[in-house]
């Protein structure tokens, strides 16, 4: 067992320091301890090896000077296994020299940190930042690998956005998303729901689709009431806008006039008139017609 002295302590390497000390408590005083990559179990997310002279290649991926992406917020490892060259990160120039959060296990930062050949870096892009790519590439700058950054990647268990403002267009509100939302469960509006699609939007369903409001259901165009339905029936005109014949299969129509404003011509296979003919023009019922008949046959005598 080693003993602790109250004075500048030697190591088993013959290392003497007096800014190293040890009181006898075992409490140790120093400048600054940098740990091994060893010691700390370091796993890389690239590793970036030499090939041959200045070319470099990744662990786990094909060819030379591949492609790597790294996403906001995260904290990526780069490990450097280099023999005639060092690693060096581009802005998205292509030519300066990254001068962000990057920082080598020597405690290098910035631009002091360029070009080492071992060792590891860290890389963080914070939200805020515009990048969208950087580039890597050896000391000769012979040849260049893409570095992608990505927005930030969350996993969450519960989210709350706390921010009220409004939309009012897929640039604004409170919480603002890119791409495409995926929701495996129930989805809770509280207020409109809009579409800004330069084409047709559509809502579609793999089966069947309910729409199940308490009232109705009001048909606009242009914010112009077209109609309504709800639970007694439909107030919405039934009218072809193409132009084509409007085809009505197996439907009933009670109380509505037809062609009162407008006479056509119909054709029907059968119908039912209950009422008694009053105007010389209306259509008769059998009943009327037969009971007419039998009256003039009898008076004149037919």
């Amino acid at each position: 067992m080693r003993k602790s002295f109250k004075q500048p302590v030697q190591s088993d390497f013959g290392y003497t320091s007096p800014f190293f000390n040890v009181d006898s408590l075992g409490n140790i005083t120093a400048t600054s301890l940098t740990l091994s990559e060893e010691s700390i179990g370091i796993e890389f997310d690239y590793e970036f090896l030499e090939t041959v002279d200045g070319i470099i290649s990744i662990v786990g991926q094909t060819g030379s000077f591949p492609t790597v992406t790294i996403s906001k917020t995260e904290t990526v490892y780069f490990g450097l296994t280099l023999t005639s060259t060092g690693l060096y990160i581009l802005e998205d120039d292509g030519e300066t020299l990254f001068s962000g959060n990057m920082v080598h296990d020597t405690g290098l930062r910035g631009r002091d940190a360029q070009g080492k050949s071992n060792g590891y870096y860290t890389i963080n892009i914070p939200t805020s930042s515009n990048i969208t790519q950087l580039f890597y590439t050896n000391e000769a700058r012979t040849q260049f690998g893409t570095i992608v950054v990505t927005e930030a990647i969350g996993i969450f268990d519960t989210v709350t956005v706390k921010n009220i403002e409004e939309s009012t267009d897929l640039n604004t509100g409170a919480l603002i998303v890119n791409g495409g939302v995926a929701v495996d469960k129930n989805v809770s509006i509280g207020n409109n729901l809009q579409f800004f699609s330069a084409s047709s939007p559509a809502i579609t369903s793999t089966s069947s689709l309910d729409i199940n409001p308490t009232t109705n259901i009001k048909i606009k165009i242009d914010d112009v009431t077209i109609g309504q339905i709800d639970s007694i029936g439909s107030t919405i005109p039934i009218y072809n806008t193409f132009g084509d014949n409007l085809t009505l299969t197996n439907t009933r129509l009670d109380n509505s006039p037809i062609g009162q404003n407008t006479p056509a011509t119909a054709s029907f296979s059968s119908g039912l008139v209950f009422g008694v003919s009053t105007d010389a023009e209306a259509i008769t019922n059998r009943s009327y017609v037969d009971t007419a008949s039998i009256g003039f046959s009898i008076i004149f005598g037919i």
